[in-house]
């Protein structure tokens, strides 16, 4: 189950709130590997969106985790993969994944 995603007063449907929930979690996963640069404000623009992809995608989270059982959430880009519900991540050298379960309750949205 997708979360429901009003923008603008227009409701998106199932498969756009799919392609925004893909595209932060995407985006997340580039923060972390690249930043917005190695100086003073780059690192601080950084953590900031870090922060706030994480209460985004715990929210995403907590709608999905209604119709799911507690396995990991996995985002996927190239061979390296990210659970939305815990932040584990993994690397698959040889596509071999070892996925243990997810038992991470989301923590709590910073208001």
């Amino acid at each position: 189950m997708e979360p429901v995603i009003t923008i603008n007063g227009i409701q998106l449907t199932k498969a756009q709130s799919m392609s925004v929930r893909v595209a932060l979690s995407g985006f997340k996963m580039e923060l972390k590997q690249a930043g917005l640069g190695a100086d003073e404000h780059g690192l601080a623009m950084t953590e900031a969106y870090l922060r706030r992809l994480d209460e985004i995608l715990r929210l995403i989270a907590s709608v999905k985790e209604s119709s799911e059982d507690y396995g990991h959430n996995f985002v996927t880009t190239g061979r390296s993969s990210t659970c939305i519900r815990c932040g584990y991540t993994e690397t698959s050298a040889d596509g071999q994944q070892l996925r243990p379960a997810c038992r991470t309750e989301p923590p709590e949205v910073e208001q």
